[in-house]
C-alpha cells in the first residue's frame, strides 16, 4: 500500500483537480467555439482529433467527452443511425430548442397547440443541417422535453412538447 501511496504522489497531477491534458482539451473548445464562424457542432471524430492533440489519447476521449458533457461544457447530441455530434456551444443549441419551444408566436408555427409533426422537422430546423435534425428531435426526447406519440396501431409520426 506505501508503494502505491509513494507512486501517486510522484505523479505531475496529483496536486490538480484536473489532468493538464484536460485543461488543455477545454482551451481548444473554447477557442474554437470563439471563432466567429465557428460550427454548432463537430462530429465525434472530429472531437477525437482535437482531443488527441490536446494529449487525450484513447478511451480517454470517450471520457472526456462525458465529462465535458455533464459539466456543460459541449452537449453530446444522442448518436444517430450514421454519426454522433458533439455540440461545442450549449448556449446556442438554445436557438435549436427556441424554433420549437418559445413564447414569440411567429417561432411556433411548426409546434402548434404545443404537436411537432416529424413530417415538418426539415422545415422547423432548416437553417441546420441535415444530419442533425433527428439528434434534435431525439435530444428533445431523451430531455423529457417532449414525448413520441403512438397509439395501439404504432407510432403518429409526432411528438408532444412539454409546456415550460
Amino acid at each position: 500500500l506505501q508503494h502505491l501511496v509513494t507512486l501517486a504522489n510522484s505523479l505531475d497531477s496529483m496536486d490538480s483537480l484536473f489532468l493538464p491534458s484536460y485543461v488543455a482539451l477545454r482551451e481548444e473548445v473554447q477557442q474554437l467555439r470563439s471563432k466567429e464562424d465557428a460550427p454548432l457542432t463537430i462530429t465525434r471524430d472530429e472531437w477525437n482529433g482535437i482531443a488527441n492533440g490536446a494529449g487525450v489519447q484513447g478511451w480517454e476521449c470517450e471520457r472526456a467527452l462525458g465529462l465535458f458533457h455533464a459539466f456543460g461544457e459541449v452537449l453530446r447530441l444522442p448518436q444517430g443511425k450514421i454519426r454522433e455530434d458533439v455540440v461545442l456551444s450549449p448556449q446556442r443549441f438554445a436557438n435549436v430548442l427556441a424554433c420549437v419551444m418559445t413564447a414569440e408566436k411567429h417561432r411556433r408555427k411548426y409546434s402548434r397547440k404545443a404537436l411537432l409533426r416529424h413530417e415538418e422537422i426539415d422545415q422547423v430546423w432548416e437553417e441546420y443541417s441535415a444530419h442533425l435534425r433527428e439528434g434534435f428531435l431525439q435530444f428533445l426526447h431523451e430531455s423529457d422535453l417532449a414525448v413520441p406519440l403512438e397509439t395501439k396501431n404504432g407510432p403518429l409520426e409526432a411528438s408532444l412538447l412539454f409546456p415550460m
